[in-house]
C-alpha cells in the first residue's frame, strides 16, 4: 500500500542566537560574548518536522511541513536547511508581504535561553 506521510502544520522561524554572559536589565545594554550570532531553523512546526524526518529515516514515510515562508533572504536558507534535513516543503506557502518569522534567542553560559519571537509570515496565515 501507499505509505502515509507524517504531516506537520506549524510555524517556521529563523532562530538567531546571541551568546551573552548575562541578560540585560531594564534599559541596559550588554555586549554579546561572541562576535557573531548563529542562525538555525526554528519554530515549533519546523522543529517537529525535522524530528519526524529523522525518526522516519529508512521507513519510506515522508515528513511533510506545511508552513509559510517569508519574503526575505532567510526563506531560501530555511527551505534549503529543511530539505537537507529530509523535510518535504513542497506544500509550504510564501508571504508576499511579511518576512520569515524570527526567534531572537539570548543564550547564557549555563545554557538558559530567553527568547523573543517576531511572528513574521506566521502571523499572515488565515483560517
Amino acid at each position: 500500500g501507499v505509505t502515509k506521510p507524517l504531516v506537520v502544520v506549524g510555524s517556521l522561524n529563523v532562530d538567531i542566537t546571541i551568546e551573552v554572559e548575562r541578560l540585560p536589565k531594564k534599559e541596559e545594554t550588554v555586549m554579546a560574548s561572541s562576535p557573531c550570532t548563529s542562525v538555525a531553523v526554528g519554530g515549533k512546526g519546523a522543529n517537529q518536522a525535522a524530528a519526524a524526518a529523522r525518526l522516519a529515516t529508512g521507513t519510506g514515510r515522508p515528513a511533510v511541513l506545511v508552513c509559510e515562508f517569508g519574503n526575505d533572504g532567510y526563506a531560501e536558507t530555511m527551505r534549503t536547511a529543511l530539505q537537507e534535513a529530509g523535510v518535504d516543503v513542497s506544500r509550504c506557502a510564501h508571504s508576499a508581504e511579511l518576512p520569515t518569522g524570527q526567534g531572537i534567542v539570548m543564550l547564557t553560559p549555563d545554557g538558559a535561553a530567553s527568547s523573543i519571537v517576531v511572528p513574521g509570515a506566521n502571523a499572515g496565515w488565515t483560517a
